[in-house]
């Protein structure tokens, strides 16, 4: 339904907590209530970058459903399934960015189905593994199932494959390690994961994979339709199965497949084509006759070949018999090739940061920041940071939280301004290019802030925010810099800043000790 009115919208708006009240007044400069409709406002929150493409397109319709579900506002439509949806989101009061997932409504009135979307994310709630995408919170806003998970920000295989056609076999070896590591845990938590595929394994921004989508974890005969099939029609793994009479949930099924997807990592191509004819999935044919790997990759080492052919064998008991058992002879083949370390996408260029610097396992030690009267040490520092671009806020946490930094990243200034009054950190960081126009108004209201409570404020401005500077307050607990700048820089100046200002304290104590004296 449209919005009668600015006056209807503007209540919408705060009601539904999509843009912080502050900054959504602040767009109310030069709108009459009256006159102006709910358009003018929207192209005012659309050029200030309030509004994702998704938020805009639903208000512009008048449709504010599945707009905030529980306790998150949906920023974009990530992906799209038969069984599921899943979106980027945000905490309400926070702006933590996490992944939802939504049942599509069309399975609403079917009880197996509810009952399954919610044993999938009950069952796999208790997963805690570095190779297994996390889950946090599961509930229902009306017809809205859903539960929240990391935002993995990365990309899956699938889109490696699209990019890069085959990976070395030190790479491949490398990831199928983590994917075996991550199966082995769930194992040892009585899960298996059913829907070993290429888009299931996500990679965060350091490389590291990580499994998604336990869709059939653990399944139970509750959910099993008339024809014996999964609700997510896994009707491979059913066929594999059957043909070789095992009992379904069998873990070397999950070995077999994640064969199939260590054969494609080096081969480029599948072991069989994929399709979706139930008929042609259905035929046993399709996973007895795999052409041998060195058909498409000649000069494959034999011990990876081995390796490979081992875990895709039709007959169950000359397949690996438990992931620790591949996990074995993929670290001696690691050693043999050459130890692969995922590449790290934090050092990558950013527009208002560049992380180049920071290398894979380098140590900052030398720039530590010394204790300060109050016991503070750049290891355990409280930081808001204000930066709402996915990628920078995982290069940003990534990077702080390995110096022990407790990070807390937060999209909407205004919030964040709030957050500082009411409970100031231990330092702020406030990332120009992200805030955009508002920087100067911002970076000023924060400087009375550090003053007040007389901590590190540092603005990083973009090379096209240089002009701004002449219009910013500086104080002894300020410092604003000018991209590019490393992550290593930053954390310098960082340190700097913490030294001048706890010499600037014992200053103070050393004039108050004399007037005392006197």
């Amino acid at each position: 339904m449209a919005f009668r009115n600015l006056e209807e919208f503007l209540q919408t708006l705060f009601q539904m907590q999509l843009i912080d009240p502050v900054v959504l007044q602040s767009c109310l400069v030069g709108l009459d209530l009256q006159n102006n409709s709910p358009n003018d406002l929207l192209a005012v929150l659309e050029r200030r970058n309030l509004l994702t493409p998704y938020q805009l397109g639903r208000l512009r319709k008048g449709d504010t459903d599945n707009l905030i579900v529980g306790n998150y506002k949906l920023l974009y439509r990530n992906d799209s399934g038969s069984f599921a949806r899943v979106f980027r989101a945000a905490t309400l009061g926070t702006d933590e960015i996490i992944a939802l997932k939504i049942l599509r409504q069309r399975w609403l009135n079917d009880r197996n189905m509810v009952n399954h979307f919610h044993r999938e994310a009950e069952v796999c709630q208790r997963l805690r593994h570095p190779n297994i995408v996390p889950i946090y919170d599961v509930g229902v806003d009306g017809d809205n199932h859903y539960f929240t998970m990391e935002f993995v920000e990365g990309g899956n295989l699938r889109d490696v494959m699209k990019i890069r056609k085959k990976l070395s076999p030190a790479e491949a070896t490398g990831y199928m390690d983590q994917i075996a590591k991550g199966l082995e845990y769930a194992l040892r938590m009585g899960v298996t994961h059913r829907d070993m595929k290429l888009t299931n394994i996500l990679l965060n921004t350091k490389g590291v994979a990580k499994l998604a989508d336990f869709g059939l974890a653990g399944d139970s005969d509750s959910v099993i339709g008339n024809r014996g099939e999964t609700p997510q029609h896994a009707l491979e793994y059913a066929t594999l199965e059957k043909a070789t009479a095992v009992k379904r949930n069998d873990p070397r099924s999950d070995l077999y497949f994640a064969g199939i997807i260590y054969y494609e990592l080096l081969a480029g191509v599948p072991p069989y084509q994929p399709t979706r004819s139930r008929d042609e999935r259905k035929n046993i044919l399709r996973y007895m006759n795999i052409k041998p790997i060195r058909e498409h990759v000649p000069d494959l080492p034999k011990e990876v070949v081995n390796v490979v052919q081992r875990m895709i064998k039709f007959d169950p008991s000359e397949r690996y018999q438990s992931a620790s058992e591949l996990i074995a002879d993929l670290e001696e083949l690691q050693i043999q090739l050459g130890t692969h370390r995922p590449p790290s996408m934090s050092n990558a260029s950013m527009p208002a940061l560049d992380p180049s610097s920071v290398r894979q396992g380098q140590s900052d030690s030398d720039n530590e920041m010394p204790a300060t009267e109050s016991g503070k040490t750049f290891n355990n520092l409280k930081m808001i940071c204000v930066e709402e671009r996915p990628k920078y806020q995982s290069l940003l946490r990534d990077y702080f939280n390995k110096h022990g930094v407790r990070l807390l990243l937060m999209a909407d200034a205004g919030r964040a301004l709030r957050r500082f009054s009411s409970d100031p950190p231990d330092c702020v960081l406030l990332m120009g290019q992200s805030i955009g126009d508002d920087i100067v108004s911002v970076h000023n209201r924060a400087v009375e802030l550090a003053n007040d409570a007389e901590i590190p404020l540092i603005t990083i401005l973009s090379a096209k925010q240089g002009e701004l500077r002449k219009k910013m307050s500086e104080s002894t607990f300020v410092q604003i810099l000018k991209s590019p700048l490393d992550l290593r820089d930053l954390r310098k100046a960082m340190k700097t800043l913490f030294v001048e200002i706890e010499g600037w304290r014992q200053e103070q104590k050393a004039l108050k000790d004399s007037r005392l004296i006197r």
